[in-house]
C-alpha cells in the first residue's frame, strides 16, 4: 500500500466509522424514549440498548484504533496487540447479540408453554417435554441476570484462550481464525433457524433474522479476506476487515432501531386504537381470554396477564382468609383468577406471599420478569419487600400495615394494565380478533372492526 493510498484509505475509513457511530447514537436516542412501550420493553430493551452502546464503542474506539495503528501507522500496536483488542470487542459484541436472541427464543417458548399449561391445550408428548424444559429452567437459562454472568464468564475464558494462542503462534492463529469464523458463521445460521420458529406481532423475528444473516455474511467474507491476505497485502486486508465489520455493525444497529421504528409506525402499533370494546369484557369469557393470551404470547408479554392474575389472587386472599377488609382496597380488575400461579397457604404469611410475587415478576431473576413497569416502581416494591419480616404477622399483628401490604403492587398493576390496554388495542387490528365473541355489540361497532381489520399485520408462518 503506497503512502498516499494508505493515507486516503485510512482517513476515508475513519470518516465512515464516525458517521456509522453517529448513526448508531441517533438510533439509541430514537428508541430510548420508547423504553416503556411494550413494543420495546418486551423485546428486552436493556440488552438491546447494551448491544447498541457496545456497537458504538466498537466502531468509534476499537475499529479506529486498528485504523490509526495498523493502517495509518500513527502508533504501533503490533500483530498480537491488534488481534487481542479486536477479539475482546468482537467476541463481546457477538455474545451480546447471541444472548439477546436466546432470551427472545426462551421468552417466546416459555410464554407458549405457560399458555398451553393454563389453557389445557393438548400437544404431542415430545412437544410437552420440550415446553416443560423451558418452565423448569426459567431460573437459570431464562434469567437475564444469570445469562449476563454466563456471557461474561464465556467471553473472559475465550479471550484468554485466544490471547494465549496469538502469543504462542501468530502464524497458526492467523489461519486458525478462518476456522473460528466458520464456526461463528454456523452458530449465526443456527440461531436464524431457531428464530424462524417464533411467530410474533412485533417484527422481532425479522429483526433478529436480518441481524444474524448480516453476521453470517461478515464471518464468511472475513474468512475469505484472511485467506487472500498474502496476495492483497496484510494492510489492505486489515483495512477491508475493519471497514466491512463497521458496515455490518451499522446494518445490525439499523434493524434494531430505525427499521423496527418504521415498521411500528407503518402499522400504527404505537398509536392507541379506538377501543371497540372494554378490555374488561375480554376477561369475562374463557375463549376470548385464551385468544388474547395467544396474542400476548406473540407480543412476548404474556407475563403481564399472569402478573395481574397473581396480584388479584393475592389481594383477594386478604378478604377470604383474614377477613381484613370488606372490599379489596386500591387497584382491582376482572382478570380471571384461575390464571394465577400462586395461592395463599395457611402455613405461610402474606409476607411470604408478597415475596413470591416480587421474586417471580419484579426482581428480574425469572423468565416471567415484568419488563413493562418503571424502574422507580420496581425499586419501591423491592425496597418495601426487603424490609418485611415473615414473623411480623405472628405475635405483632397490630403493628402490621395490612393495607400497605395489600396495595404494594398497585402502581405496578396500573402500569401493567395500561400496557395490556395497548396490547388489546393492537389485538383489535389482527385477524384473530374476528373470533372474539362479545354479546350486545352494535352493528356500527362491528363495521368499524371490519374496516380496521383490513389493515392487519402481515401473516407469518412459523
Amino acid at each position: 500500500m503506497s503512502l498516499s493510498a494508505k493515507m486516503i484509505a485510512g482517513w476515508v475509513g475513519f470518516a465512515l466509522n464516525v458517521l456509522i457511530g453517529i448513526y448508531l447514537i441517533f438510533g439509541a436516542f430514537l428508541v430510548y424514549p420508547r423504553r416503556r412501550i411494550t413494543i420495546w420493553s418486551a423485546r428486552h430493551f436493556r440488552p438491546m440498548l447494551a448491544n447498541i452502546y457496545w456497537s458504538i464503542l466498537f466502531v468509534l474506539i476499537e475499529r479506529n484504533l486498528q485504523l490509526f495503528g495498523g493502517v495509518l501507522g500513527y502508533f504501533n500496536i503490533g500483530f498480537a496487540g491488534g488481534w487481542i483488542i479486536s477479539n475482546i470487542f468482537s467476541l463481546t459484541f457477538f455474545a451480546l447479540y447471541l444472548k439477546r436472541a436466546w432470551l427472545l427464543h426462551f421468552d417466546y417458548n416459555a410464554g407458549l408453554a405457560l399458555f398451553i399449561q393454563k389453557t389445557n391445550l393438548q400437544v404431542a408428548s415430545d412437544f410437552e417435554v420440550h415446553f416443560r424444559w423451558f418452565l423448569e429452567n426459567k431460573g437459570h437459562y431464562g434469567s437475564p441476570r444469570y445469562l449476563y454472568r454466563f456471557t461474561i464468564a464465556v467471553c473472559v475464558i475465550l479471550n484468554l484462550i485466544l490471547i494465549g494462542w496469538v502469543e504462542v503462534s501468530q502464524d497458526s492463529f492467523e489461519y486458525g481464525l478462518v476456522a473460528i469464523y466458520c464456526l461463528l458463521m454456523i452458530i449465526a445460521m443456527g440461531t436464524t433457524k431457531k428464530i424462524t420458529h417464533m411467530e410474533d406481532n412485533f417484527f422481532i423475528r425479522e429483526e433478529i433474522l436480518w441481524q444474524f444473516r448480516t453476521l453470517a455474511l461478515y464471518f464468511f467474507i472475513a474468512g475469505g479476506l484472511i485467506i487472500f491476505a498474502p496476495a492483497m497485502g496484510f494492510e489492505w486486508c486489515k483495512f477491508f476487515l475493519v471497514e466491512f465489520s463497521c458496515i455490518c455493525v451499522g446494518i445490525m444497529g439499523y434493524f434494531a432501531t430505525y427499521w423496527v421504528k418504521y415498521q411500528a409506525t407503518k402499522y400504527a402499533l404505537e398509536k392507541p386504537n379506538s377501543q371497540l370494546y372494554d378490555l374488561e369484557l375480554i376477561f369475562t369469557s374463557n375463549d376470548n381470554c385464551a385468544l388474547f393470551l395467544k396474542h400476548l404470547v406473540r407480543e412476548m408479554s404474556v407475563e403481564n396477564m399472569f402478573f395481574l392474575a397473581d396480584v388479584m389472587a393475592y389481594k383477594k386472599a386478604f378478604l377470604d382468609h383474614r377477613k381484613l377488609f370488606r372490599q379489596i382496597p386500591g387497584f382491582t380488575c376482572k382478570v380471571p383468577l384461575q390464571l394465577s400461579r400462586y395461592k395463599y397457604l395457611k402455613d405461610r404469611t402474606f409476607v411470604h406471599y408478597s415475596w413470591s410475587i416480587s421474586k417471580i415478576y419484579i426482581d428480574g431473576s425469572s423468565i416471567f420478569y415484568v419488563t413493562s413497569i418503571s424502574d422507580e416502581t420496581r425499586k419501591s416494591i423491592l425496597d418495601f419487600v426487603e424490609n418485611l419480616s415473615p414473623f411480623m404477622e405472628g405475635d405483632n399483628e397490630d403493628k402490621v400495615d395490612y393495607e400497605k401490604l395489600c396495595t404494594i403492587f398497585d402502581e405496578a398493576c396500573n402500569e401493567v394494565y395500561g400496557v395490556l390496554k395497548g396490547a388489546y388495542s393492537r389485538f383489535t387490528k389482527t385477524s384473530e380478533f374476528n373470533n372474539v365473541v362479545i354479546e350486545k355489540i352494535s352493528v356500527e361497532m362491528t363495521e368499524v372492526a371490519s374496516q380496521q381489520q383490513q389493515n392487519i399485520l402481515p401473516t407469518r408462518s412459523p
